[in-house]
């Protein structure tokens, strides 16, 4: 007996008995029960597969949430690299599609869900346009020097991009930067897009990207077009309103140095006294440019000053007089006057006087004692009569 209890309470006894439960407790877990299973949700950049040649693809989200099942060995070990998200574009021509996202994953592994499960696709075509290739110089040579001429190598580029876009722009661009150059320049630069931004259209590709510039210089001082400035002296006569003071040509071309030509805007005429003008003019005056400076066109401009004579409202009281014939001799008229409103150019309407007007009734026909009769009223040309108070007056027979 005391040799069974010794073999029991033994350590390679109990060894045994732990390594028996161990293999027990893993076939009842593998065998019966079976392995673990477990869901999980990866992140899986979305492919695009199949798309037709020279299109550009777009679609409204970069990944999806792939939503998996299968055992803990297996599903726990997986990556986004093991699974794979995509749309198939096969046959499919430019346009706007709303298409299933498709998975494949390995295998053992189940897709329960993908979010979201569809994509809007957008195919664009991509088309090339020649265009010319232009270049900005900014900033200005040293003092001394012009620009003589620009070359460009090569003087025409492709741009290449949607339909919609390249449609857009006209010529494509380098900036030279001249500032304080003395000598000539050769240098490549980077070619940009007209009217595009490259920040928001990367798809747009100009070919080649860069070209060749070259800047040949030449002696001489650079130029600067500035307006010309009417000096205007006095006030109208009294009759005439100012309407326009136009210089022809508006502007001039002045050189000399650049730190002399950027502080001048606009070079003055010597003066013109529009108290004496009483008409519509055309002069021709005389400009001088600012010390530092000279003129590269005429010396003179034309200046064309434009009077327009005032229209002025004037009121008359205008005795009424009597006209035709009747059966009665003699008439009484009530009223006697008239308030006449007239309307005209200045000089006429001022000098104008009562006998120049002319307010009557017209008795011929009349053979009653007493009528109400309309007033006739003749001005001379050139005006108009805005009132005429009354406008009927009362005639009758004297008693």
């Amino acid at each position: 007996m005391r040799v069974i209890w010794k073999i029991l309470e033994s350590k390679l006894f109990l060894a045994i008995v732990s390594l028996l439960i161990s293999i027990v407790f893993w076939y009842y877990t593998v065998w019966l029960e079976g392995p673990q299973v477990v869901e999980r949700i990866i992140e899986v950049p979305v492919k695009v597969k199949n798309a037709p040649e020279r299109v550009m693809v777009e679609y409204n989200e970069s990944s999806v949430e792939v939503r998996l099942k299968g055992s803990k060995n297996v599903v726990g070990s997986l990556t986004s690299k093991d699974v794979e998200a995509f749309v198939d574009l096969q046959g499919l021509n430019p346009g706007v599609y709303r298409l299933k996202v498709q998975t494949l994953v390995p295998p053992g592994v189940n897709v329960l869900a993908v979010r979201p499960s569809f994509l809007a696709i957008s195919i664009e075509e991509l088309v090339d346009k020649e265009v010319p290739v232009r270049v900005l110089t900014v900033g200005n040579p040293s003092e001394g020097f012009l620009i003589d001429e620009i070359r460009i190598v090569p003087n025409k580029a492709v741009v290449r991009g949607p339909k919609d876009l390249v449609e857009k722009i006209p010529y494509v661009f380098a900036t030279l930067n001249v500032a304080g150059v003395d000598k000539d320049v050769n240098v490549a630069l980077e070619l940009r897009a007209e009217g595009i931004s490259e920040t928001s259209f990367p798809e747009i590709t100009i070919i080649p990207s860069r070209v060749r510039v070259s800047l040949a210089l030449k002696p001489g001082w650079p130029t600067k077009i500035v307006k010309v400035k009417v000096d205007i002296k006095g006030k109208p006569k009294e009759a005439f309103d100012l309407i326009s003071v136009e210089a022809v040509p508006s502007h001039v071309t002045i050189m000399g140095p650049s730190s002399v030509l950027e502080k001048i805007n606009e070079i003055v005429t010597s003066p013109v006294d529009v108290s004496e003008l009483d008409r519509t003019s055309i002069l021709e005056l005389s400009i001088e440019p600012p010390e530092g400076v000279r003129l590269v066109d005429n010396s003179n401009v034309k200046v064309i000053v434009e009077l327009k004579e005032k229209v002025l409202e004037r009121e008359f009281l205008v005795p009424v007089t009597i006209r035709g014939s009747s059966v009665f001799l003699k008439w009484n008229i009530s009223p006697k006057q008239i308030k006449l409103r007239l309307k005209g150019p200045y000089t006429k309407i001022t000098s104008l006087n009562i006998q120049d007007i002319g307010v009557f009734i017209d008795v011929s026909g009349v053979e009653t004692k007493e009528a109400i009769l309309p007033v006739s009223v003749s001005v001379p040309p050139g005006l108009e009569i805005v009132s005429v108070t009354p406008s009927m007056v009362k005639v009758y027979t004297a008693k």
